[in-house]
């Protein structure tokens, strides 16, 4: 199922041209070696790139596993690093959003450098599922409830398309993948500690809620998909209104049509 949906989910992009070069984010674990192998597969002009954040005593490890794999398999391989705990103190910000941040400066570099047409990451239906509980519990708006798009794009540039091809599939369906084909992958320990909220939401809230609901991690899936359809409404019917209420605007002022803007339907 890994192979055929990634297959359906990149033959449904049709400004994908199989020549052409994609980027994709490589830690090393199991999600990202599973589509690096199907991507290969597929006939995808593939560069790996991989983003050491310097938070575990073995990243190096798994940053020169993905190298040697990548040399071993003629695919071509960029490598970045940041120290972002101290990058984080610095900012005073959260390490996993500081971390997350880096890494995607990281790869739009990459994608910029090679003239990638899309920018690939391996998250998988488990992922949206812990982001979207991860959002409600922060007090997220629709926006935030809505989780990832299998189509995106980078938030600091929107030139770079952002690919999720294993966004509906469930990380069980990837790592019976990975053992049926044994493709080596690297386990990462932190996943396994509670300290960050994602892990906590993976290892104690998701299994609780699922002694309520088994199919809680599809009932959210779901429901996101619905509110990004409610989502794209609210934006299109923005987009109208405002063609009908504004006069002129500038870089820091907008000149509306009261008249207009009082007539407008305030649900």
């Amino acid at each position: 199922m890994v192979r055929q949906e990634v297959e359906r989910v990149l033959g449904e992009q049709k400004w994908l041209k199989k020549g052409q070069p994609l980027v994709l984010g490589v830690s090393g674990g199991a999600d990202s070696m599973a589509l690096l192998n199907v991507l290969l597969d597929l006939g995808w002009k593939v560069h790996c790139a991989h983003f050491d954040h310097q938070l575990r005593p073995e990243s190096g490890d798994d940053a020169r596993f993905v190298r040697d794999y990548c040399a071993t398999h003629a695919i071509p391989f960029h490598f970045g690093t940041s120290n972002v705990a101290a990058q984080a103190a610095d900012e005073r910000k959260g390490i996993e959003e500081t971390a997350r941040l880096a890494r995607y400066q990281f790869l739009a570099e990459v994608c910029r450098s090679v003239k990638a047409q899309a920018l690939l990451t391996a998250h998988n239906a488990d992922d949206q599922a812990e982001t979207i509980l991860m959002h409600f519990l922060r007090g997220s708006g629709l926006q935030g409830l809505t989780g990832m798009r299998v189509l995106g794009s980078l938030p600091f540039d929107q030139d770079i398309p952002l690919l999720r091809p294993l966004l509906t599939t469930p990380r069980a369906e990837v790592l019976a993948f990975i053992e049926e084909y044994a493709i080596p992958f690297r386990q990462d320990q932190s996943n396994l500690e509670n300290k960050y909220l994602r892990n906590r939401l993976r290892l104690e809230l998701l299994p609780e809620l699922e002694s309520y609901n088994p199919g809680v991690r599809e009932t959210l899936r779901r429901n996101a998909l619905a509110m990004q359809a409610d989502l794209d409404y609210l934006e299109t019917e923005t987009i109208s209104a405002m063609k009908a209420v504004g006069k002129a605007a500038d870089d820091e002022h907008i000149l509306l049509d009261s008249q207009n803007l009082r007539v407008l339907d305030l649900q």
